[in-house]
């Protein structure tokens, strides 16, 4: 074994320099990493397109914030937003689209490609999509990397190596029974393949600050209400790593503790008239905000615990989702 650059390296910075370096192969031809670059230049414009051989590739780092920009054989344009476990922010993906648009109007739009290049995870890119962007994920990369993996380079190898790691921690939760020794990325994969089981399309995940420290959260099982049928609030639930929350939004502020107590009234009955064993749902200290905590299933050890406590907890809701809706 030897020390892996990208142990130390782990910046989205740094991750733009590797991204450059691989594709500044393009420029070499008598290299043995020059197909590198064109099988990733290939990748990025998709399928659809004819495979294209570099003649010229320029790159150009943070022009007009835009993390990677390509220009290749003067005819194509490839913008690269580059992520490790950061995601979009302040409408950056719209407003990149509109400097390229005004400046390389003499490149044809349908020769323009919107890259978002993912390394971590994130629970949804449909927004991202719904942009315009193509979404490059890990396993893209590495699908590509696999050719190449028996090239004798230090810096493509420990980058391959890299790559394989955050894979091998995202589905280490499979083989890490109990819980609490779960790495976020353990809790990544976990809640991915909660999502895809699911198949719903109001799963989601992410991490969640509180004055707790936080914790990475699933949420799902959501219903609409109204109240006194004028106000309309939701109940659903939620994973909090080792609980399993009832949840209660409301945006309405004149009625938010009103309608947490009304709910919380209908649940306790149900939780008092039924044996939940194990897993029982009990009352939590109330706060009064959007989003409010009525109850919970606690004290999660194994991934067996919190599926378990699922089903007892989605049972449950839905109980409630009938008495609520009479």
């Amino acid at each position: 074994m030897k020390p892996n650059l990208f142990k130390f390296a782990t910046s989205e910075l740094s991750n733009d320099a590797i991204l450059c370096w691989m594709l500044e192969w393009g420029n070499y031809r008598n290299s043995a990493l020059y197909q590198l670059s064109n099988d990733l230049v290939n990748a990025f414009m998709g399928k659809n397109r004819s495979n294209i051989n570099i003649e010229s590739i320029r790159i150009t780092r943070q022009y007009k914030h835009i993390d990677i920009l390509l220009e290749i054989n003067d005819k194509y344009i490839i913008v690269i937003e580059d992520k490790i476990d950061t995601t979009e922010h302040s409408n950056q993906l719209q407003t990149y689209k509109k400097v390229i648009g005004e400046d390389f109007k003499y490149i044809s739009d349908n020769n323009k490609f919107f890259i978002y290049v993912k390394i971590g995870d994130e629970s949804s890119y449909k927004q991202i999509e719904s942009k315009g962007y193509k979404v490059i994920r890990r396993k893209d990369i590495l699908d590509v990397l696999e050719k190449y993996k028996d090239v004798e380079n230090d810096i493509l190898g420990d980058y391959y190596g890299y790559l394989r790691e955050i894979d091998g921690d995202v589905e280490s939760y499979r083989s890490t029974e109990i819980i609490s020794n779960w790495s976020n990325r353990a809790w990544q994969g976990f809640y991915s393949t909660l999502q895809e089981e699911m198949n719903i399309e109001k799963a989601c995940w992410q991490y969640v600050n509180n004055r707790r420290g936080g914790f990475w959260g699933f949420w799902w099982n959501s219903y609409e209400h109204i109240y006194n049928n004028e106000v309309y609030y939701y109940t659903y639930l939620q994973i909090e790593e080792t609980r399993i929350a009832f949840k209660v939004e409301v945006e309405n502020k004149e009625y938010q503790s009103e309608i947490r107590n009304h709910v919380w009234s209908n649940l306790k009955d149900i939780i008092d008239e039924i044996d939940m064993k194990k897993y029982k749902a009990i009352k939590t200290s109330f706060s009064q905000g959007t989003w409010m905590t009525i109850a919970e299933i606690n004290d999660l050890t194994t991934e067996q615990d919190i599926r378990n406590a699922m089903k007892a907890a989605e049972d449950l809701h839905l109980r409630l989702k009938d008495i609520l809706n009479k």
